[in-house]
C-alpha cells in the first residue's frame, strides 16, 4: 500500500457497493475486496508502522465486519444493515481523520 488515504476511500466505495450488492457473486467480491483492503493496513503496520495510531487498525477492522455483516458474510448481531452502514461509514469517517491528520 501507498496510499492508505487512497485505501480508506476504497473502503468508504465498498460500503456503497455492500449496500447495492445482490448476487452471490457481487457479495463475494465485495468481501474479497474488503478483506485486500483491511489485510494492506495490516501489512503496512507490520513493515511501516503507523507509528502508535492504534485507532487506525481498530477502525479498519470495525469497517471491514460491518462491511462484512452488510453482505451476510459476518454476524450482524441482529443488527439491520442501515446500522451497520452507518457504523461502517463512521468508522471509515474516521479512519480518514487520522489519516490526514498524521500527515
Amino acid at each position: 500500500m501507498n496510499d492508505p488515504i487512497l485505501c480508506a476511500k476504497k473502503l468508504e466505495e465498498l460500503i456503497d457497493l455492500a449496500c447495492e450488492a445482490k448476487s452471490a457473486f457481487e457479495k463475494a467480491a465485495v468481501f474479497a475486496a474488503t478483506q485486500a483492503i483491511a489485510n494492506e493496513f495490516i501489512s503496512y503496520e507490520e513493515e511501516r508502522q503507523f507509528n502508535g495510531y492504534v485507532t487506525v487498525l481498530e477502525k479498519v477492522e470495525a469497517a471491514r465486519w460491518h462491511i462484512c455483516a452488510l453482505i451476510g458474510y459476518d454476524i450482524t448481531n441482529n443488527h439491520d444493515q442501515q446500522k451497520h452502514k452507518v457504523w461502517a461509514l463512521g468508522a471509515v469517517q474516521t479512519l480518514h481523520n487520522v489519516l490526514s491528520n498524521r500527515q
